[in-house]
């Protein structure tokens, strides 16, 4: 099919006449069955490059995606404009539930089926999905399996092993953050080919870059309430820990700061959904949030992002001012930054991985078993070794890429494998595998302070970090180059918009509680 046919198929899906920049390229690639990878600016349309070419496949097509709450958010867009053929399953569903949902795949009434890649680890899943026949294998948020797979979700690395398991369908990966570094992992680890790389500019016009230099928290947190007061909302405050979200929203209630709330990964799952949407349909202007918040967040009159804490990279901190201004408006984000900037981040990526000791221990009791099928527990690891669900992953990872063992597979209360012969040889270069990892972590944290302290405009930078260059800007480019804080700050309500609130008040007023005689039509 030509562009001309596949935009009608837009128009008739999704209400869009055209095609936005890069997405013709991205999907011509989905439809004639060839991997692609398609680098696209948060707002960009992403979502649009993988289902449009789902619904017009035949059979099914799963979707890779790193959040529960993007998945839910995700199938209920589709379901609003009236595709009634998608659905998700995750952990957080019954096996009743689940049950159901697959027998719907099975059946061929599901058309776009969006799953985590801890999900894909399951046999029986990968089997039903084998039988089913899969058309299109999308990877979401595509950043992950090379920003985080490496270490935080280690199942991102084992998807080029279940796509050749599900008989290698065309597979389509997506992302907002991608340096060349990056592309060249994702395009390893998913067989795509360089020239089938998509890439577009991932500047955003219309966002202002603002870091404010202070001396100490105090400070920082005077001029982030001095924000909230004079910003015009709805906006969202990052942190780097959960702690920081809660001490924030209770000093927000102190100053009588209304519709804010805190989220964190911490929180229950309902409380965390009930936050979400709340934000997403305008009850809340100010959300206090850790990084948990914003993947699934689809709210495009975001108006500002402040960071609390410096994000741990460039990435992260592109991904997370990213959600300003989707609707094209001015939009603003600022960090703000103190001389300790560093000291987080570090004791985070510290904290992530197992020491020496730990690691000696585990591996000692590992190499008693090489040449056998084990069972490692999570609550084992805990109590023996003190070693956390995700430092377990990471060692695992880590010394199935250096042979020391095999066949990986997620259990009920933990982890089957099969110890290599040559583990002991494998266990000795674990350590190094772990300090370069390590160390390659802290370098981020690096780049990212030297983008706070180097002059020049920080536009520029972005572009720089993403081999890209970075000029324009609709508004105020960054503090570098002179912001006009006026077009950020809260407007004065004009009388007409006064006067037309409060005639809709006293109109839903009078439809609720009619005077007698005037009740509207079907009422009693």
């Amino acid at each position: 099919m030509n562009e001309k046919q596949v935009a009608e198929m837009l128009q008739r899906y999704f209400g869009y006449s055209v095609f936005r920049a890069g997405q013709w390229d991205i999907i011509r690639h989905a439809l004639a069955g060839e991997n692609v990878l398609g680098v696209l600016a948060t707002g960009g349309g992403k979502s649009v490059c993988y289902q449009l070419p789902a619904l017009m496949l035949p059979g099914l097509a799963v979707v890779i995606s790193p959040l529960i709450s993007l998945m839910v958010d995700q199938v209920r867009q589709l379901r609003q404009r009236g595709v009634r053929s998608a659905e998700y399953i995750n952990s957080a569903l019954s096996q009743q539930e689940q049950a159901w949902k697959m027998r719907q795949v099975a059946n061929g009434q599901i058309k776009i089926l969006y799953a985590s890649p801890e999900k894909l680890q399951q046999e029986s899943f990968v089997r039903e999905l084998a039988g089913v026949g899969v058309s299109l294998f999308v990877v979401d948020e595509a950043h992950c399996i090379s920003q985080w797979g490496h270490d935080f979700r280690t199942d991102y690395q084992r998807l080029g092993e279940r796509i050749a398991r599900l008989g290698h369908p065309p597979v389509l990966a997506l992302t907002a953050t991608a340096t060349e570094a990056v592309q060249r992992d994702i395009c390893t680890q998913l067989a795509i080919p360089p020239e089938c790389v998509q890439m577009q500019s991932v500047n955003r016009e219309n966002i202002c870059y603002d870091v404010a230099r202070l001396d100490n928290e105090q400070d920082k947190n005077e001029l982030m309430f001095a924000k909230l007061a004079e910003l015009q909302g709805p906006g969202l405050v990052y942190f780097r820990s959960r702690s920081g979200t809660e001490r924030a929203f209770a000093r927000a209630q102190e100053r009588g700061i209304e519709r804010c709330a805190f989220y964190h990964g911490g929180m229950a799952a309902d409380d965390r959904m009930l936050v979400q949407q709340q934000f997403l349909d305008g009850e809340l202007t100010i959300v206090f949030a850790t990084n948990a918040f914003g993947m699934g967040i689809d709210k495009s009159d975001i108006r500002f992002v402040l960071h609390y804490h410096m994000p741990p990279d460039m990435e992260s901190y592109l991904q997370e001012t990213g959600r300003v201004g989707r609707d094209g408006r001015p939009g603003y984000a600022c960090l703000l930054s103190v001389p300790e900037d560093g000291l987080l981040p570090h004791q985070l990526i510290h904290e992530e991985y197992p020491d020496e000791v730990q690691m000696r221990d585990w591996t000692a009791a590992l190499v008693s078993h090489a040449g056998q099928e084990i069972e490692l527990k999570k609550t084992d690891m805990q109590m023996k070794y003190g070693l956390s669900e995700q430092q377990v992953q990471i060692l695992l990872y880590h010394l199935e890429t250096l042979g020391g063992v095999s066949r990986v597979q997620r259990s009920r209360d933990g982890w089957m494998l099969v110890v290599s012969q040559t583990v002991p040889t494998n266990c000795q270069r674990l350590s190094a595998a772990i300090a370069r990892r390590r160390g390659e972590r802290y370098g981020k944290v690096e780049e990212m302070r030297r983008f706070l302290h180097e002059a020049g405009c920080r536009r520029e930078k972005i572009g720089r970090y993403f081999a890209q260059e970075h000029h324009t800007a609709l508004a105020s480019c960054c503090d570098r180059c002179g912001i006009d804080m006026q077009t950020y700050r809260k407007q004065e309500e004009s009388v007409d918009q006064r006067d037309a609130l409060e005639w809709n008040w006293q109109k839903e007023l009078d439809w609720l509680l009619p005077v007698e005689g005037d009740a509207p039509h079907g009422c009693t």
